[in-house]
C-alpha cells in the first residue's frame, strides 16, 4: 500500500512537469493529511492537460494519497480508473 502512496506523489510530480513539487520536503509528505490540504494540480500548472484530464489526475492522486493505506486504490484498480477515460488532445 505505500506504493500507491508514492506513485501519487510521482503522478502528481510527472503531471507539474516540474513547474511546482508535490511536497517541498520529505518532513512534509510525512506530516501530510489529504483531509485537511490536497495539494493537487492548480489551473496554472496544466500544462498539456485539459482542465478535465488534471481533475482526473488529481482524483487518481487523491485515491492514492488516503491516509489509511486499506483506502488507497489498488495498482489494478488505478489502471482500470485512468483507462476508462480519453487521454487524446
Amino acid at each position: 500500500m505505500t506504493d500507491m502512496w508514492a506513485f501519487g506523489c510521482v503522478l502528481l510530480e510527472v503531471a507539474r512537469t516540474g513547474m511546482y513539487k508535490t511536497f517541498p520536503s520529505d518532513y512534509q509528505a510525512g506530516r501530510y493529511d489529504p483531509q485537511q490540504y490536497f495539494v493537487g494540480l492548480r489551473e496554472h500548472e496544466f500544462g498539456l492537460l485539459t482542465p478535465e484530464q488534471a481533475a482526473i489526475v488529481n482524483a487518481a492522486a487523491l485515491s492514492c494519497l488516503a491516509l489509511d493505506p486499506t483506502n488507497r486504490r489498488t495498482a489494478q484498480d488505478l489502471l482500470a480508473y485512468l483507462s476508462s477515460f480519453n487521454w487524446d488532445y
